[in-house]
């Protein structure tokens, strides 16, 4: 297979999009593909690390006359897209490939259109979804997002891959994951890891530490800052750190991100493509969303519950006594968003392998959990209409929200077949781990098990009690008010 990816890096825009085409293009390379990536000349464009990925790399010139601006796409580009289009046609006809992948903002469907032959076929990858494409497949690994978002920007006849079950990690962060996943579920955290990926423009990592700096729990952690940029701006860093007496490093160069993911405790990063990495190794983090194009990904993952979410880095200090108070749900509701293997998912679909049925288990958004309880119990339907107080009015969705909402219980769905079949009411101590699987369905308690047991099974005894919906309610509605539980196994 030959494939060609356009997509770009800079100290502009980051290095997210090259990042993932990387990913991607070593797994196609382990099935025989042969990549050939076109970037345009941009400050820090990242082409070395291309080339010694062994593949093969064309730079195209920058157009002086372009200035970049954060709230114009087309700038992105580096040049007029036409004059893109037209550079990157004449490497494409050059070598014509089996397929075309695009990575950029500043692209659509008047780009593809030119550049792919007729017998190219064109996987987009985009989390925007507010643009035509010209394309066979499209790739949005954003949680939550549904493939129906697309149905106005791709033809009738391209498929679409949603969701972060199909985000590109590297294989060593599925080769961590295990032992990560343990590590979240032993003492107080110690190790903070604070990063903002390659283009740093507001200075957050500096404003982060003085933030940091202010609350006495600084004293009791040991912080890691990956910083990129000039050796002034690491000169600064250093130089803040000295100031407020803290007991952090900064790094430039390291041998893996998955590594110093799985040796941190908790974290503080931005909500780029970086959040998925985060979340395969189940690190509980406070997200910023330090650009535009992150709001969409930001608000998802804040609604669900999976991380702390901030919009200023004054809010810090507040914001890590929250994350400190409630790691160990944090860093199982992330964990579901990724196993590590949506390359290899991706490289099925480009290859039209048939995909395989999976049990899995997922966060609820809030505004998700009325349909979810309809279609479990019929006795909840009246759950989507409000008492006179604005409040959920049956004792299911007082249950189901109650679950959400409390510090030590996390709850997921249930998904066989991509159906929810039921829900997961997880209870979390120090030393154990008590599931009500919440579900009228036949089995739902053997997948319960298949689908909880990567991610805390062999390091935790776990309990699973099977429940009905009915059951489950009652039995929330009598704790609140004090009575006993009801018995270990329902009746």
């Amino acid at each position: 297979m030959n494939v060609t990816l356009r997509v770009d890096a800079s100290s502009h825009v980051g290095h997210g999009h090259l990042r993932r085409c990387l990913t991607l293009a070593d797994a196609l390379t382990q099935h025989g593909a042969r990549c050939h990536f076109i970037c345009r000349d941009h400050d820090g464009h990242l082409g070395d690390l291309v080339t010694a990925n062994h593949h093969q790399l064309s730079l195209l010139p920058r157009d002086p006359k372009t200035r970049f601006d954060a709230n114009d796409y087309a700038s992105w580009v580096g040049a007029r897209w036409q004059d893109d289009a037209q550079q990157s046609q004449a490497l494409v006809q050059a070598d014509p490939p089996d397929w075309l992948i695009v990575d950029h903002y500043g692209l659509d469907a008047r780009w593809e259109h030119a550049v792919a032959p007729a017998s190219t076929r064109t996987l987009v990858i985009d989390d925007l979804a507010n643009r035509r494409h010209d394309c066979d497949l499209l790739l949005d690994q954003t949680w939550g997002r549904d493939a129906a978002d697309y149905d106005h920007c791709v033809p009738k006849h391209a498929d679409v891959l949603c969701g972060s079950r199909f985000s590109l990690l590297r294989p060593e962060f599925a080769e961590h994951r295990t032992q990560a996943l343990a590590r979240r579920w032993q003492g107080a955290p110690e190790r903070l890891l604070m990063t903002f990926g390659g283009a740093d423009t507001g200075d957050l990592t500096l404003r982060a530490l003085a933030a940091i700096a202010n609350t006495p729990l600084a004293d009791n952690l040991s912080i890691t800052v990956i910083a990129a940029g000039a050796e002034a701006n690491h000169r600064r860093l250093t130089d803040c750190i000295a100031e407020h007496r803290l007991n952090a490093r900064v790094l430039s160069n390291f041998t893996t991100m998955a590594r110093m993911l799985t040796d941190a405790d908790i974290a503080i990063g931005a909500a780029g493509s970086s959040s998925w990495e985060r979340a395969c190794l189940g690190l509980p983090t406070i997200l910023l969303r330090t650009a535009d194009n992150q709001a969409d990904a930001f608000a998802r993952l804040v609604d669900s519950g999976c991380t702390v979410g901030i919009r200023d880095v004054s809010l810090l200090p507040d914001a890590l006594s929250q994350l400190i108070a409630t790691r160990r749900k944090l860093s199982l509701l992330s964990a579901t968003l990724s196993d590590g293997l949506g390359a290899d998912r991706v490289v099925s679909a480009m290859r039209q392998s048939p995909a395989t049925e999976e049990t899995s288990v997922a966060p609820i958004a809030p505004s998700e959990l009325p349909d979810i309880l309809n279609a479990l119990s019929p006795q909840a339907r009246a759950g989507v209409q409000t008492g006179v107080d604005g409040q959920p009015s049956t004792p299911l969705m007082h249950a189901g929200i109650d679950a959400m909402t409390h510090p030590s219980c996390a709850l997921l769905q249930l998904r066989r077949h991509a159906e929810t079949i039921g829900l997961l009411a997880i209870h979390i101590t120090d030393n154990r781990i008590q599931v009500d699987c919440i579900s009228d369905r036949q089995g739902a308690e053997a997948d319960a098990t298949a689908a909880l047991q990567p991610l805390l099974g062999v390091h935790m005894p776990m309990d699973i009690c099977p429940v009905t919906p009915h059951q489950w309610a009652r039995n929330r509605a009598n704790q609140a008010i004090g009575h006993t539980r009801l018995p270990h196994r329902y009746a």
